[in-house]
């Protein structure tokens, strides 16, 4: 249901009160995701008021409520960056996967709503890999590509919540390693080529190593938001931006539940990561977020990367991936477990 609340999802004035919590923590950027964001009536008003205290906001949308005036009025509130998803390039399959008849059509009509409106930064498209739409990754980064998209990420199910019920549709390591091919080649060659569209994996820090791999080392995403080969960072440190931030990279590689990322779920609880809904760590509100990043036990285990286990603990590609930590607490009970879904 499009419309369907929590019991005790916050009021306006609740999160503006957590958006100065946010502010008073030097919070930097907020993505407003869901669910769908766009059902929330006060959702501009609260992006506005985002971007007033100081923080960047951004919108993760399914699309299909986007209209032309949704996008004016998203881009009225200072949000620059959108993210849309979409899963295939069939409607069956996308409306099977988001379990909304009609959703496809809705989506693709946002789309080129959001395409034709032209004036945010960055336009993104996530496509969720699964088992029945391995195969049309490259059919839909070719339909991204002609729309003139900023970014594509293909990202996974993870093993939480409703992960849960779809893990038996998660694509096998034979077709994963087949799809971090194709996409570390697009990757490579929109960098080479200073093509305006970047490639990246969520969910998926083995991205990085096939990316490091194909390329000899030389071409490969920090994380997932940042790869340092980003045109718009290009005038910095006189043009060597992507080799100042690799020398970096055990500060930026891999995951980054924990370290410069959390979420939050529409109640104000602190989670691990945007997916991991299920997994509440303390209320913001009540405990403050100070609290809760500095000393909430779980949060804490999962920084301690130089203690994973079992092959991602012997991994030559360790320092740049070092596994997805939901996924290995999602399949082993152990946040620094093993990521039993790399493909390597």
């Amino acid at each position: 249901m499009y419309n369907q609340k929590s019991r005790n999802e916050l009021t306006t004035e609740e999160a503006k009160q957590v958006i100065d919590i946010l502010a008073t923590n030097d919070v930097v950027t907020v993505n407003f995701c869901g669910g769908e964001p766009l059902t929330r009536d006060d959702l501009f008003e609260l992006m506005n008021y985002t971007q007033e205290s100081g923080i960047y906001p951004s919108i993760s949308t399914n699309a299909t409520l986007l209209t032309k005036e949704k996008c004016q009025m998203i881009y009225n509130t200072g949000v620059r960056s959108v993210s849309i998803s979409l899963d295939s390039c069939s409607a069956d399959k996308h409306d099977s996967l988001r379990n909304v008849s009609g959703a496809y059509d809705m989506a693709i009509n946002g789309i080129n709503n959001a395409v034709e409106f032209g004036r945010f930064d960055e336009l993104i498209i996530n496509t969720t890999l699964t088992d029945f739409n391995y195969e049309e990754i490259p059919q839909i980064y070719e339909y991204v590509k002609e729309l003139g998209i900023s970014r594509y990420y293909v990202s996974r199910i993870l093993p939480v919540g409703r992960g849960q019920y779809y893990l038996e549709h998660d694509a096998s390591k034979k077709y994963k390693r087949k799809v971090m091919r194709f996409m570390a080649e697009k990757f490579i060659e929109n960098i080479e080529t200073n093509f305006p569209l970047e490639v990246l994996g969520r969910g998926m820090p083995y991205f990085s190593r096939t990316c490091h791999d194909l390329s000899n080392g030389k071409v490969y995403p920090l994380c997932e938001i940042l790869t340092g080969h980003e045109i718009k960072y290009q005038g910095l440190f006189n043009g060597n931006t992507a080799n100042f931030l690799h020398r970096l990279n055990r500060f930026f590689s891999g995951c980054a539940t924990g370290l410069f990322y959390c979420g939050l779920d529409c109640d104000g609880n602190v989670i691990p990561c945007a997916p991991a809904g299920s997994i509440k760590l303390g209320n913001i509100l009540e405990e403050g977020l100070e609290n809760i990043w500095i000393h909430n036990p779980e949060l804490n285990k999962i920084r301690k990367r130089k203690k994973v286990k079992g092959k991602c603990s012997s991994c030559h590609m360790r320092r740049i991936c070092g596994g997805c930590r939901l996924t290995a607490f999602g399949l082993t009970g152990d946040w620094l477990g093993s990521d039993l879904s790399c493909p390597y």
